[in-house]
């Protein structure tokens, strides 16, 4: 038997994801993975990962499709393109919005404001889950894919994600 830990915590308790700048690939599949996800109004999301040969690979498509369809997370995972939040917020995907530097107020208001109602609310979280469960087999298989496809990268695309690294770490270093 697989052991489901999301069923399991998602039973008890209420997951919630604060990005306060940008979440891109792999950032923005763990903000996905929460049941509540806020973000602060300059927050920048996206998956770059086609601009150099790979695709979002620890369930991105799962993740993003059970907020707005599978078709439309296709579509965002093909256009590399970097979404705001108030985008996300348009389409479904970014639950909340707050000004930049209050993210942990709403946070600390969104968890005073599910404490109101506790059991309903999870009653209706699970119902959620039920409806837009996560299959480990599917997850598994894209983590193969991605495997697999990465191993075939040319040079052209280890080109493309050494630019992508280097422009990340100089807008850190500003």
């Amino acid at each position: 038997m697989i052991y489901d830990w999301s069923t399991v915590l998602n039973r008890q308790a209420t997951t919630i994801a604060l990005v306060q700048g940008r979440a891109l690939g792999g950032g923005f599949e763990a903000a996905l993975a929460a049941d509540f996800l806020i973000a602060e109004e300059h927050s920048e999301f996206g998956f770059p990962e086609i601009l150099f040969g790979l695709f979002p690979c620890t369930g991105g498509m799962s993740l993003l499709a059970r907020r707005i369809g599978v078709y439309q997370a296709e579509r965002m995972m093909t256009n590399a393109r970097i979404y705001s939040a108030a985008e996300l917020k348009a389409l479904g995907v970014v639950d909340e919005i707050c000004a930049q530097g209050q993210g942990a107020v709403t946070v600390e208001k969104l968890i005073a404001a599910h404490a109101t109602h506790r059991i309903a609310r999870l009653m209706l979280q699970r119902g959620r889950h039920r409806l837009t469960r996560l299959n480990y087999e599917e997850l598994r298989t894209v983590v193969d894919e991605w495997v697999e496809t990465a191993m075939t990268l040319g040079e052209d695309d280890l080109r493309v994600m050494d630019m992508l690294i280097r422009m990340q770490q100089a807008s850190i270093a500003c």
